[in-house]
């Protein structure tokens, strides 16, 4: 078995054994296959659907370990449909084998996962990339749907206090720049606590670069080995400890260190830590190799199922601040049920492990303490007021924090926006009434936001809807939960076309006039793609982006990519009238055909279609295949 040249961004790809149907089965096979799989492997878990009669195609095949070839047991194989109702699942038995019963017709997506694995779609072939739909249809039966999964990767190291002694109780938490709907984002890969030697072990890891973070919590900063010393116990049981520095009245002084200790040998839990100037001091979110600056941080590349060991750091210690201010509801009283916390401000950034809060007190006072310097966004939100049958209050406001107490912030909680709205469908059918319990109208925002996300609503039964609570930053409405042959046609705001444009409620408290239309003239583009000698392909990825370069953005309806089946037949659908660009490409991460770089890459290659509302065209795309 081999491995796949690494690709451009450095790790390996992965190498799959995949077949379907009469295509040579592979040579780990050849192991007995269970005498009655539907006996042996649990039924699928997704209930029947009101509406939906039980499918009559079958889905079977065989679950290997890449490094091995011995069966994996107990792993789970999970099949989705777009279209069908519901999911449906098996756990493999004690010979890797499973069986998926009673699907629908429809084109599944096949997955599979298991602890100390990646999880992989069937036809996989590298991290991030999508893989091969199924085609499966009415009485059919597809065998030797078979996976070899490779094991996880795995990083591990030491973080240390500033001292370079071992740190127990930091949290390390890995993170890798991801495509999210569109966007690359840090997000969060895995995670784990140090124990008493400062030792981490982050495991299931896709291959790949990551950056490693320690932050130390605040409710539970376990004091390092040789602060012993500086401490001296007021009792041998649970209760305060203290150290030396003391103030006038016995208060903490300079260089103090004030805890609390549940149980003997329990660690400290720190309620103040105090520098020898008076200055307060903690410790900083920190990246490997010890810097507490993200553009400074180091990649770690780890290939399929390899161990990067050593990344051990040090977090640094810094001067650290008390935010405090007073909240008030838009009548000036203080709000009940309201929470304040500190955000990065810097775009992009990994959020902290432990996010910087505070309860806002029964007056409206709150105190963050243990901040370090940086810039953030402080935002409160009320959620009591919807438990009490209103929508939540928000406010927000920029400040730059540098190590010195920060008092009287003043944040004025305001409403969201109250937008309402008519959803209609267009076109020569109408749904049925039970599809429509399953249709929302959603208010998707383009910019994080943690407090007051996306905003969803089921119309009523005569297409009207409200959307409420909606904070600030722009939005798309969208529609989800379509009736099958249904997509968006526009979305119109007092008579303009807005489908494509964000909107801003920020400051409005009531609008109206929002227009939800959708239709069943739903276009689709299928086809085939062969190499320069005319020969048919399907280990690839069809591309389809306008023309027309201004909608190259994150979650753009204009931009699609589908994979073939096992037919080698692609499939694009619901792309709305205008003139687009198709273009074959070998490999792409999911979500970077919306990266406009990539997609002015794909330009000069490409072929050119022009669709109506409504249209099917068939179309037959060349790839030049490079190799390996």
């Amino acid at each position: 078995m081999t491995l796949a040249k690494p690709l451009s961004a450095g790790f390996p790809a992965l190498a799959l054994f995949l077949t379907v149907g009469s295509l040579a089965p592979p040579a780990f096979a050849q192991a007995p296959q269970p005498q009655n799989p539907a006996r042996q492997t649990p039924p699928r878990d997704a209930p029947a659907q009101f509406g939906q009669p039980a499918g009559t195609a079958r889905i079977t095949g065989r679950v290997v370990a890449l490094d091995t070839g011995r069966p994996v047991k107990n792993a789970r194989v999970a099949a989705t449909a777009q279209g069908v109702r519901g999911r449906f699942s098996a756990l493999t038995d004690e010979h890797g084998g499973y069986e998926l019963t009673e699907l629908p017709a429809g084109r599944y997506t096949v997955m599979v996962s298991k602890a100390g694995y990646i999880t992989l779609q069937y036809g996989q072939r590298r991290p991030r990339e999508a893989g091969t739909p199924l085609q499966v249809d009415d009485r059919q039966a597809l065998r030797n749907v078979n996976f070899a999964l490779p094991r996880g990767s795995v990083i591990t190291g030491h973080v240390l206090d500033e001292d370079g002694a071992p740190l127990p109780l930091a949290r390390v938490t890995l993170y890798r720049f991801l495509y999210v709907q569109g966007d690359q984002q840090l997000v969060p890969a895995g995670s784990d606590s140090t124990d008493d030697r400062g030792a981490y072990r982050v495991f299931d890891l896709e291959p790949g670069e990551y950056f490693v973070s320690a932050t130390v919590p605040r409710q539970m900063l376990a004091l390092p080995p040789g602060a012993a010393e500086r401490i001296q116990a007021l009792g041998p049981g649970p209760g305060p400890v203290g150290g030396p520095g003391l103030g006038p009245g016995g208060g903490p002084g300079p260089g103090a260190i004030i805890g609390l200790r549940a149980a003997p040998g329990e660690p400290v839990q720190i309620l103040d830590l105090a520098a020898t100037d008076g200055e307060p001091m903690g410790y900083a979110p920190t990246y490997y190799p010890g810097v507490t600056n993200l553009v400074e941080a180091m990649r770690i590349p780890v290939g399929v199922g390899q161990e990067a060991a050593g990344i051990d750091f040090a977090v640094q210690l810094v001067p650290t601040a008390r935010i405090s201010g007073v909240v008030f509801g838009p009548d000036g009283a203080a709000p009940g049920g309201s929470q304040v916390m500190l955000l990065p401000a810097e775009g992009g950034l990994v959020p902290r492990a432990m996010p910087l809060a505070a309860r806002v007190q029964p007056d409206g006072g709150f105190d963050v303490n243990n901040v370090p310097p940086g810039r953030y966004f402080i935002r409160a939100t009320s959620r009591g007021a919807r438990r009490a049958g209103s929508d939540p209050l928000f406010a927000s406001q920029e400040i730059n924090v540098d190590g010195r107490d920060i008092a009287d912030v003043t944040l004025i909680l305001s409403p969201g926006a109250q937008v309402e709205g008519l959803i209609t469908f267009e076109g020569n059918t109408q749904p049925q009434s039970g599809d429509l319990t399953r249709v929302r109208i959603t208010s998707l925002p383009l910019e994080p936001q943690p407090l007051g996300g996306a905003v969803n609503v089921l119309p009523n039964r005569d297409g009207t809807f409200v959307l409420t609570g909606m904070s600030a930053g722009p939005r798309l409405i969208r529609a989800t939960g379509l009736p099958e042959g249904w997509a968006l046609r526009a979305v119109y705001f007092d008579g303009r076309d807005v489908t494509d444009t964000p909107l801003d409620f920020g400051g409005v408290q009531r609008a109206t006039g929002l227009h939800v239309a959708l239709t069943d003239r739903v276009s689709t583009l299928t086809g085939a793609v062969h190499d320069t000698q005319g020969q048919p392909l399907t280990q690839f990825t069809v591309v389809a982006f306008p023309t027309d370069s201004t909608l190259w953005r994150p979650r753009s309806r204009h931009i699609q990519a589908s994979r073939p089946d096992q037919n080698g037949r692609f499939q694009v659908r619901g792309l709305p009238a205008g003139d687009y660009l198709l273009a074959a490409v070998d490999a792409v991460e999911q979500g970077e055909w919306f990266d406009p770089a990539f997609l002015d890459r794909l330009r000069d290659g490409a072929i050119r279609v022009s669709l109506r509302e409504g249209e099917s065209k068939a179309v037959t795309l060349s790839m030049n295949v490079q190799p390996r």
